[in-house]
C-alpha cells in the first residue's frame, strides 16, 4: 500500500477502509493480489448493479472494440448511441408510458445534477431550489449547494442563497406531516421561502442514512409541485436502475417527475450520466450545456446490454424476492 500512501492525495477515502490491493473481480466477488476472495457488498456505491465483468456486458464491449467502434465522439450521432436510445425507449420508457427527451451530460452524477438545476432555473426563470434535510446530490458546487451533509458542505464555503432546505419525510417524527409544512411555507408570501424553480428529491436517501420516502408523501409532493407550478426533479442516481426492484425507484408511487437524473449503474460499470426531460421544458439552446465526455460510446454499448435485462420482469421479480430473503434473515 506504500505507493498509495505516499503518492495519492489525502482526499482518498474508500481505500482507507479496504487496505488491500484488489486485482480482479467477477460478479459479486473481489480478489486481491494475494488471491483472497471477498464478497463485494459495496458494488461501486451503486454502479455495479449487474456485477463485476458481467459476461454479456463484457462480450458486447469486446466485440465493439474489435470492430474499431467509435470511443469518443462528443455529442455526434453514433451507432452506439442510436442503439442505446432505441433500447431505452423500447425496454424502459414505452412499457411505462413515459415520454421524455434524453440529455447526455458529463459522465458524473454531479454534472447531471448541475444540468437539471440549470435547466429548471432557465425554464421557470426563478432562482430558488428546494432540497431536503440529509440530501446528497454530489460535490461540485451547484450539486453541493443542494446537499445537506455537514461534512461536505462546510469545507467548500459555498453560497447557498438560492437554496432552501425543507424537512424530508418523517424528519420531524412519524406523526408530523412535513408536506403540510412545505405547503404552508409556499402559500405564505412572507414565509421567507421564495417559490422555487424546482424541488429536488431522492425517493430513498442513501448517503443521508437510508431514509425512505413514503408513497403518500411522494404523491403529495408531486401535487404540491403541480399546485405551485414547480418542477419536480427526482435524483435516481444511486437508487434507480433496479435497486428497489423496479427500474425507477419512484414507480411504486406512480408519480411522473418533470426531470429524472440517472447515472451510476446506467452505464453498466462505465461512466455515463443523463437526464430524462419532459419535452416541453427542453428549452436548451444548442451547446448551452456541454462537456467533452458527454458521449461515452463504450458506456452506451455496456448500457444497451444492461437494458436487455428489462425486456421482461424477471430481474425485477428476483430483486424483490431477494429483498424479502435478506429482510427476513436480518430480522
Amino acid at each position: 500500500m506504500h505507493v498509495f500512501e505516499t503518492m495519492e492525495s489525502d482526499v482518498r477515502s474508500y481505500v482507507r477502509s479496504f487496505p488491500v490491493i484488489f486485482k480482479s473481480a467477477k460478479n459479486s466477488i473481489l480478489i486481491d493480489e494475494k488471491g483472497n476472495s471477498y464478497i463485494d457488498f459495496f458494488a461501486g456505491a451503486g454502479v455495479l448493479n449487474y456485477g463485476h465483468n458481467n459476461e454479456r456486458i463484457k462480450k458486447s464491449m469486446l466485440r465493439y472494440l474489435e470492430k474499431d467502434g467509435i470511443i469518443h465522439s462528443l455529442d455526434m450521432a453514433t451507432t452506439a448511441k442510436k442503439n442505446f436510445m432505441h433500447k431505452f425507449k423500447t425496454n424502459i420508457l414505452s412499457p411505462r408510458n413515459m415520454n421524455y427527451k434524453i440529455q447526455f451530460t458529463g459522465p458524473t452524477g454531479a454534472n447531471a445534477v448541475e444540468s437539471a438545476l440549470k435547466l429548471a432555473r432557465l425554464s421557470k426563470k426563478r432562482g430558488n431550489i428546494i432540497a431536503f434535510t440529509n440530501a446528497f446530490h454530489g460535490l461540485s458546487m451547484g450539486a453541493l449547494a443542494v446537499t445537506g451533509n455537514k461534512f461536505y458542505r462546510n469545507e467548500a464555503h459555498i453560497n447557498r442563497s438560492k437554496v432552501t432546505f425543507m424537512p424530508y419525510d418523517q424528519y420531524l417524527g412519524p406523526d408530523f406531516d412535513t408536506i403540510t409544512l412545505l405547503e404552508k411555507m409556499l402559500e405564505d408570501d412572507s414565509s421567507g421561502v421564495d417559490t422555487p424553480a424546482a424541488i429536488i428529491v431522492e425517493t430513498i436517501q442513501a448517503e443521508g442514512g437510508v431514509n425512505v420516502a413514503g408513497v403518500k408523501w411522494l404523491k403529495d409532493l408531486e401535487f404540491i409541485c403541480k399546485k405551485f407550478g414547480i418542477l419536480l426533479i427526482v435524483d435516481d442516481i444511486q437508487v434507480g436502475n433496479g435497486r428497489t426492484g423496479n427500474f425507477f425507484s419512484f414507480e411504486k408511487a406512480g408519480i411522473k417527475p418533470d426531470i429524472i437524473i440517472l447515472s451510476k449503474a446506467i452505464g453498466g460499470g462505465l461512466p455515463l450520466s443523463m437526464l430524462l426531460i419532459r419535452p416541453d421544458i427542453d428549452i436548451w439552446k444548442p451547446g448551452e450545456h456541454t462537456g467533452t465526455f458527454r458521449g461515452n460510446n463504450l458506456a452506451f454499448v455496456a448500457a444497451a446490454e444492461c437494458l436487455d435485462y428489462w425486456k421482461n420482469d424477471e430481474l425485477s421479480r428476483l430483486v424483490h424476492l431477494n429483498s424479502i430473503t435478506i429482510k427476513q434473515g436480518l430480522k
